[in-house]
């Protein structure tokens, strides 16, 4: 094998590698991070939700802060 082939394949090879490792740390994180949110049954597949703003006509505004609850200190 030539010298600039033993070159190409050791660069996509280390390409791969760090592809790989970049994947599975995604994958790792995403199972760490969203493992509470979604259901263990690994057969049903997930849902999106699309939130839609609530418009009025009475010339109200939306408070954009009405998913944050209230505390008691206001």
């Amino acid at each position: 094998m030539s010298e600039t082939m033993k070159t190409l394949v050791e660069s996509l090879a280390m390409i791969g590698a760090i592809t790989g490792s970049i994947v599975w740390y995604a994958k790792a994180a995403d199972r760490r991070e969203g493992g509470e949110a979604r259901s263990t049954d690994s057969s049903t597949p997930a849902q999106i939700v699309f939130l839609s703003k609530k418009v009025t006509t009475t010339g109200t505004s939306v408070d954009p802060d009405a998913h944050l609850g209230r505390c008691g200190t206001e």
